[in-house]
Order: structure tokens, then C-alpha cells, then sequence
């Protein structure tokens, strides 16, 4: 089982989970990078904690999110740096359990 690491913080008295993400998930496609974010959504909830889920990731010098709408103005404000010194906490996901199965469809002749 996978042990990642988050930041679960309260923000303008609402809690907020950042999961910080490798470099890689930049090269993922819209509908990879959505169901990843529903496969940590699940490992979340598994975990019992509570919050709005937010993706980051780094693509050479600029930073990236996946965020409810309402944190995209706090998610631009805020560094690297400061989400990394945020982690507190580690999640513990079960990709086996989580990760999207991969479909394939039959064609009949």
C-alpha cells in the first residue's frame, strides 16, 4: 500500500487536502489526470478524512492544480515551498484497490 504524503489544512475555515504529485502527471491526459483524482478522492475517503481534494504538480517552472473552483484564486497564491512545508500528514492508498481498470471494447464482426 502506498503511504502519500499530504497536506490536510483548514483554510478560510473549510478544510482543504493538497496531495502533491510528481512531475509526471503533467504528461497524463484530461481524462488520466481525472480519474487519478478520483482514485485519491476514494483513498481519501477510506482514510476517513474530510476536505476538498486538490492535485499540484510542478512542469519546469511553473506550477499546476486540479481544484474546486473556489480554490483556484488561494491555490495561485500559494508556492511550492509553502505546500511543501505543509505536508502533515501521509495517506495511505491502495492503487490495487483504486487504480482505473483499463476498458476495451469488442467489436462484433
Amino acid at each position: 500500500m502506498a503511504q502519500i504524503k499530504i497536506a490536510h489544512i483548514k483554510e478560510q475555515g473549510r478544510d482543504l487536502i493538497i496531495i502533491p504529485l510528481d512531475s509526471s502527471f503533467h504528461d497524463k491526459t484530461p481524462s488520466q489526470r481525472e480519474a487519478t483524482r478520483k482514485a485519491l478522492q476514494a483513498c481519501v475517503c477510506d482514510a476517513n478524512l474530510e476536505g476538498a481534494v486538490v492535485l499540484v504538480w510542478r512542469s519546469g517552472h511553473n506550477q499546476y492544480f486540479i481544484a474546486p473552483d473556489q480554490w483556484h484564486e488561494y491555490l495561485r497564491r500559494l508556492s511550492w515551498h509553502a505546500i511543501i512545508s505543509r505536508l502533515n500528514k501521509t495517506l495511505p492508498c491502495d492503487w490495487t484497490v483504486h487504480r482505473p481498470r483499463a476498458h476495451t471494447s469488442r467489436m462484433n464482426a
